[in-house]
């Protein structure tokens, strides 16, 4: 990761991936976009150098939206937070992840009119995008269209809606990767395939014409 120059976090929370990055490359230029208030407040306090924090999220248009928080004994749970409802319908992902770590707990919804901007509108210059925003990936993806086709970055991404956004994405030449663990603490990246392998938390997808400078930049990464 040390020669980004650029990387955009999209659904930021509170910061971790930021302070995460910057662990890795101290130079880089980072712009996070998080529309949740509790969130941003911390996220803009954050004391990173070369560090812009957006009090807005991404999409493909330029609107106000509801995002859903769920709100646990209290406490909200704003990893968790979408602006699709029918992520916490019965047996949906998130109703099961509920279920499952707080089944006896109170628990409420919190909705939350936010802002939401179209990507391409910022004039961004990314080498490497990371997007976490449960559900709502198709969208902030299509808003970076243009941006995406000048600047090929590098695409972290958690796998919600995973097959719709593979087929985005392949259309415009990229290719998903899996890290695979080896033994100890080192790792590699592998192509994945859809229907042929169980679908992991993550994937990074790697535009065709940077895979072989990404292999070059990083030897026995890509396997």
């Amino acid at each position: 990761m040390h020669h980004i120059k650029c990387f955009v976090d999209i659904g930021a929370n509170c910061g971790q991936s930021a302070n995460s990055f910057r662990s890795l490359n101290g130079s880089a230029t980072i712009f996070s976009f998080e529309p949740n208030p509790f969130c941003f407040s911390i996220l803009s306090s954050a004391r990173i150098d070369k560090f812009f924090p957006m009090p807005f999220g991404l999409s493909d248009r330029d609107e106000f939206a509801d995002l859903l928080t769920p709100v646990i004994d209290r406490l909200l749970v704003t990893p968790l937070s979408t602006m699709d409802i029918n992520r916490f319908a019965p047996g949906a992902m998130l109703d099961e992840w509920i279920n499952k770590n707080h089944h006896d707990r109170a628990r409420a919804f919190l909705r939350q009119r936010l802002a939401f901007g179209e990507g391409d509108r910022f004039n961004l210059k990314p080498e490497a995008v990371k997007i976490d925003v449960e559900g709502h990936e198709l969208s902030v993806l299509r808003g970076l269209e243009r941006t995406l086709w000048r600047h090929r970055p590098i695409i972290f991404l958690e796998t919600n809606g995973a097959e719709g956004v593979d087929r985005f994405l392949r259309s415009m030449e990229y290719r998903a990767y899996t890290i695979v663990h080896d033994d100890g603490d080192s790792a590699h990246i592998r192509a994945f395939s859809f229907g042929a392998n169980k679908l992991p938390t993550n994937l990074i997808y790697i535009h065709l014409a940077q895979s072989q400078d990404f292999s070059w930049m990083y030897p026995g990464l890509i396997k």
